[in-house]
């Protein structure tokens, strides 16, 4: 898969740093820089995780983006609990957004 996404990235003319892909485990920390990452896309793989791996995951994700970075996560049936934990994340990364931009004003 990694493979045919960098083929696609290349037919577009994107490459790092404009794009790059990693393989990882999921379940151990990200090999990639804290605050460093734009967005992170998920297609149908956090639902595979055990509920530690899931949580171990959403905080290397926090670890990894910038600030007023992106998250996109597409699965195909989330627990309701899980919803509700989705947005408990989602509500942390926007404080954490408003929180780093007054760093940024000048």
């Amino acid at each position: 898969m990694i493979a045919r996404a960098r083929s696609n990235a290349a037919a577009k003319g994107l490459k790092p740093p404009q794009v790059a892909f990693v393989k990882a485990l999921l379940t151990e920390p990200l090999p990639i820089e804290s605050n460093s990452v734009d967005i992170v896309l998920s297609n149908c793989v956090v639902n595979l995780l055990p509920l530690e791996g899931k949580a171990l995951l959403f905080k290397e994700v926090t670890r990894i983006l910038k600030p007023g970075g992106r998250v996109v996560q597409v699965d195909v049936r989330p627990l309701f609990s899980d919803i509700l934990k989705g947005h408990f994340f989602t509500r942390r990364l926007d404080r954490r957004k408003k929180k780093h931009s007054r760093v940024h004003e000048e």
